[in-house]
């Protein structure tokens, strides 16, 4: 009679990202996720959730279901978001990864993935960790064929909730190729006046970080 043990992942999503171009966006997305009616587990966020560099691989192959990966233009030069694509293939089967593209987004082609070692700046410490050059260049071919999300800016908490149904869908399947997340239909721009509000959150629309720090606030003022 054989036995079947099912590990408790703790974590629903683990979110990948570049601090310096997303990580406003990747805090905004983690509140979204957490407060979205589907959710059941914890959304992992570096920043809140991680104890040290090691353990992100742990994290990934022993506590996670779904990887997403937020492409911003400097996603793949940064070590350890190739180190997280790298675990989520070595894993595949067991955990998901689905990426999410920006609008300065940059999808790895063949001669930068050829030549990774030689561009990305600190990639081959990562060997250290039992991550490998040739196994990220590997999960790169393999990133690049897989259904992506791909988000319609400006960022906004209705675009938000938009991209949430899709992830919480892919925990099934996502259609192949790439599947844009619009803006919902039918909002109105109403005068801020007219509507009788004292408080007003200005950012700009178009830096994705500004409009994801305004829709932050947003979360966190309005009951």
């Amino acid at each position: 009679m054989k036995r079947f043990v099912l590990t408790f992942r703790p974590f629903e999503f683990f979110l990948c990202y570049h601090r310096e171009a997303a990580q406003c966006m990747a805090r905004l997305l983690k509140l979204h996720l957490s407060e979205h009616k589907l959710a059941t587990r914890k959304v992992f966020l570096d920043s809140d959730d991680l104890l040290d560099l090691p353990g992100l691989v742990s994290n990934i192959q022993e506590k996670t279901d779904i990887v997403v990966v937020i492409m911003t233009s400097q996603t793949f030069m940064r070590p350890w978001c190739l180190g997280e694509i790298a675990t989520a293939h070595r894993n595949v089967g067991v955990v998901k990864l689905v990426p999410v593209a920006t609008a300065d987004a940059r999808m790895p082609n063949e001669d930068f993935i050829a030549d990774l070692a030689q561009v990305v700046p600190g990639v081959m410490s990562l060997a250290q960790h039992g991550l490998a050059v040739d196994g990220m260049q590997r999960a790169l071919r393999w990133l690049v064929g897989l259904p992506r999300l791909k988000l319609q800016e400006p960022i906004t908490n209705a675009l938000m909730d938009c991209l949430c149904a899709q992830l919480f869908g892919a925990r099934k399947a996502l259609a192949d190729g790439e599947t844009t997340v619009e803006q919902p239909t039918g909002s109105t721009r109403t005068s801020w006046r007219a509507a009788g509000i004292e408080d007003v959150i200005v950012a700009s629309s178009t830096s994705a970080e500004a409009a994801s720090v305004g829709c932050i606030l947003e979360k966190l003022l309005v009951p």
